[in-house]
């Protein structure tokens, strides 16, 4: 901790900033779904990072947080800050914090949600990680005396957060919108008045339903190679894992590298510009996206899935949508829940099946329709991405007296 304390501003705990309440799980035979007694927080099931989300009521309440109390989780998940609206029964996997009136409480908050990473690297507890009473009360900040200022200050860098909330509203509405144009789209199509039933259900009269398999030329993935991440490099021929596999598009953040001749030795797992790319095992199953045309030269292992469609019969766009829909998730997970092993081989991956639209221009239409919607969503994650950053300067600076105001 840095121990230069600016003029008229001192350190306190957070003992000294207040009670701290520690939950303490009630009687399980308490439990009840009908909303009888106080509604239960036991962690980061209920107190969600967006808000707090009941699940459970309990009748034999222990340890109760008050309106306007801090509440944070201290077990497992360390933080996802919220403010107690109401009465809550408090699980041992929340803490409370009841500030002491002489401090302002939204500066107390965001000095809060700023130690949670040194929570994070100190909590202990076994295979659970939690934190105790003393050792939350110890953690030290930095306030200034006048109540006036520590107001402002908060003020200053809640504006942002308000702002980030306003931008997040947007993405939410733009997903919700995209998510009801795919079922649109691949049930009514663009202009059609005539239509007929089918296994997955309604679709234009002229249009098909068939499976994958028939309107491509390689289904396949790769291997990770001999050595594992020993062989990656900080720089080579990209190497496509499942945790770059997103709905949103390839990122990049956590990508391996391979040596040209280890690259040269996977070729039937060579990527290509408008490859469709579906994640086949682990939790990330059914994550799916296109390779962008900028995308350099690139391998996969064998986690992921390449899909090379027949682009006159299938444009690559239109089924990775599809995939990304919601009954493309529901066949992904019915496949693979009914094998006896988690995950897809290719053999399921080109039995899904999907309705299709003969009319490649009508494809176009579909896909620039998502693909507007698409775009909205990536400016305001950019925009949103740049205003955490700002408000995390501003913490930075106002909450360490290093900006005065």
């Amino acid at each position: 901790m840095n121990t230069t304390t600016p003029k008229n501003w001192t350190y306190i705990s957070l003992a000294k900033a207040g009670e701290l309440i520690m939950g303490q799980s009630p009687s399980g035979s308490s439990y009840n779904s009908v909303g009888n007694g106080l509604p239960l927080l036991n962690g980061a099931a209920e107190l969600r990072i967006n808000g707090i989300d009941v699940k459970k009521h309990t009748t034999s309440p222990t340890r109760m947080s008050e309106a306007g109390d801090l509440l944070f989780c201290i077990r497992a998940t360390i933080g996802n800050l919220n403010i107690s609206d109401k009465e809550y029964c408090l699980g041992r996997g929340v803490a409370a914090l009841r500030v002491n009136n002489k401090y302002s409480k939204k500066y107390i908050s965001l000095q809060l949600e700023a130690l949670f990473d040194q929570m994070r690297k100190m909590s202990q507890g076994g295979v659970i990680k939690g934190l105790k009473k003393e050792e939350i009360g110890e953690f030290k900040f930095l306030i200034p005396l006048d109540k006036l200022k520590q107001e402002k200050i908060a003020d200053i860098i809640l504006s942002v957060e308000n702002t980030i909330s306003e931008t997040q509203k947007m993405i939410d509405r733009s997903e919700k919108l995209k998510k009801s144009l795919m079922h649109q789209l691949f049930t009514k199509g663009i202009g059609h008045t005539k239509f007929k039933q089918t296994e997955i259900g309604e679709i234009p009269e002229n249009w098909q339903v068939k499976n994958i398999g028939s309107m491509i030329t390689h289904v396949g993935s790769g291997i990770t190679p001999r050595g594992g991440s020993n062989v990656y490099r900080k720089s080579g021929i990209p190497l496509i894992r499942s945790q770059n596999v997103h709905f949103d598009g390839l990122r990049t953040d956590d990508m391996a590298f391979i040596s040209p001749e280890i690259h040269s030795s996977m070729k039937r797992s060579v990527v290509f510009p408008d490859d469709v790319l579906l994640n086949i095992t682990g939790a990330s199953i059914g994550r799916t996206t296109v390779v962008p045309d900028n995308f350099p030269e690139s391998n996969v292992n064998q986690h992921v899935c390449i899909i090379r469609t027949i682009r006159k019969e299938l444009l690559p766009k239109f089924l990775c949508y599809f995939l990304q829909g919601e009954e493309g998730q529901k066949q992904i997970w019915a496949i693979q829940a009914g094998g006896n092993r988690p995950g897809l081989n290719y053999e399921q991956v080109k039995s899904i099946i999907l309705p299709i639209s003969h009319d490649i221009q009508e494809q176009k239409q579909i896909v620039n329709v998502l693909q507007s919607i698409d775009n909205q969503i990536a400016i305001n994650r950019k925009l949103k991405a740049k205003q955490e950053l700002l408000k995390q300067g501003l913490m930075q600076d106002l909450l360490t007296g290093k900006v005065v105001v």
